[in-house]
């Protein structure tokens, strides 16, 4: 019985251990994640991705309007020009990605939350940031095969510290290319006036109102007052094109 309870011991520590968060900054690539974490989810994605009748891979011409609308904004690497995007059916709105280069959006959030261009762009380069830079909670898995979107989920519940790096960095390309960085402020209210909605994205509750105040610091700091007739006001036909491909999933 004491043999049990030290395996058990053993085992419960060995989990909590490796569910640790990177301290990591935006700007370069972190070290820290090694080519075994990298290559393990790689699997993960495999494992859940093409065996999961609910993603839906985004068809080329879709593809191309979503990288594009990528490349007015931020620069894309090796291994942002090779992103695929999926949409998975779901009621829950989320959205993910996974550092080989995939981005995962709802339906729901799609449907019911991206409603403009500007909102779908600051998703987009959030994620797009986090793929670059390798911006991912370290979880070691246990190789039981079973798999599901929750863990997906689990390492993209990043730390508020690596969030408001994020945040900075959508600013600096939002002002390099003259587009209103008032845009993600507003993408952050709606989420937080839905708070419950995206719960289950974050590690803490109260990371998503934190990840506003420090926003606003950052626009007030800069004398960046958001103009809300400014640039993006109006989507793009192929925003709609997109939106309403979603809507028939």
């Amino acid at each position: 019985m004491q043999t049990i309870k030290t395996l058990l011991f053993v085992l419960i520590t060995s989990i909590f251990l490796s569910c640790s968060n990177l301290d990591t900054r935006p700007g370069k690539k972190n070290p820290k994640v090694s080519k075994w974490y990298f290559d393990q989810y790689i699997k993960l994605s495999k494992e859940i991705i093409y065996q999961n009748k609910n993603f839906k891979k985004v068809p080329t011409k879709y593809s191309k309007y979503l990288k594009s609308l990528l490349s007015k904004n931020i620069s894309l690497d090796k291994v942002l020009k090779k992103t695929k995007f999926y949409i998975y059916k779901s009621s829950e709105p989320f959205f993910c990605s996974l550092p080989s280069g995939i981005v995962i959006l709802s339906t729901a959030l799609i449907n019911n939350y991206v409603i403009e261009e500007s909102k779908l762009l600051s998703v987009l380069l959030f994620e797009s940031i986090k793929i670059k830079y390798h911006l991912y909670k370290k979880i070691e898995f246990m190789p039981s095969g079973l798999f599901d979107l929750r863990d997906i989920i689990r390492i993209n519940q990043i730390s508020l510290k690596t969030i408001i790096g994020i945040d900075r960095m959508i600013f600096n390309n939002l002002n390099k290319t003259n587009v209103d960085p008032g845009v993600l402020l507003r993408w952050i209210q709606l989420k937080n006036k839905n708070v419950l909605h995206f719960s289950f994205m974050y590690p803490k509750m109260n990371i998503p109102f934190k990840e506003e105040y420090y926003y606003k610091l950052l626009l007030v700091k800069e004398k960046r007052f958001t103009d809300k007739n400014n640039s993006l006001k109006n989507s793009s036909k192929d925003f709609y094109r997109f939106s309403n491909w979603t809507k028939r999933l």
